[in-house]
């Protein structure tokens, strides 16, 4: 899985699992397909919306799980989102960082 992509999306996707969310860099080899969803419109806003969610207690620091960043967006938001009581202040917040991802640049995330 990994040898389709580029070394320039691989590096960016490790950069933001192991460096910004702490995952394990073998978690991620183990499991290569959350590397190949888009960095701007999937993975970026996801792992906001996880750094949104921990310091809030409503996911363990510990957190980890590909499902968070497989899951379609429809299931995503129903899981994640409207679940929690503070759901409008995190669907607020996730769809920001949808619409402000394109021109983040992931290394200052």
């Amino acid at each position: 899985m990994f040898m389709r992509k580029s070394a320039e999306k691989i590096t960016a996707a490790m950069n933001l699992f192991v460096n910004k969310l702490g995952w394990e860099s073998s978690y991620l080899a183990k499991n290569p397909t959350c590397s190949s969803y888009s960095l701007e419109k999937r993975l970026i806003p996801r792992a906001m919306a996880l750094q949104f969610l921990v310091p809030k207690g409503l996911v363990e620091k510990s957190f980890r799980s590909l499902a968070f960043f497989n899951t379609p967006e429809d299931k995503f938001r129903q899981i994640y989102i409207d679940h929690h009581a503070e759901s409008t202040q995190i669907l607020k917040f996730h769809e920001e960082k949808l619409d402000l991802s394109s021109v983040v640049n992931s290394s200052t995330f």
